[in-house]
């Protein structure tokens, strides 16, 4: 183990000076709700990943911004 938890606390994330969202899937209404709270704590905390950005560009689409340097890729619900 490499770390422990410690106690359970509320924290009022404007009091920190650098938040970083890392949020697993699934994208959800949940994950979008964060982004647009911690939007709300800028410019008083620092904010790793802007919320806006991780928002709008997600990850199976932002690959679409470096077309030259990635294989022909196609973004469908449907494989056929």
């Amino acid at each position: 183990d490499y770390y422990t938890l410690g106690e359970f606390s509320h924290i009022d994330l404007s009091s920190m000076d650098v938040v970083l969202m890392r949020n697993d899937p699934p994208f959800d209404t949940a994950y979008i709700t964060a982004t647009y709270i911690l939007e709300k704590l800028t410019p008083k905390v620092r904010l790793i990943n802007d919320p806006f950005h991780v928002r709008n560009n997600p990850e199976k689409w932002l690959v679409q911004s470096f077309q030259d340097i990635t294989p022909a890729t196609l973004i469908s619900r449907d494989v056929k």
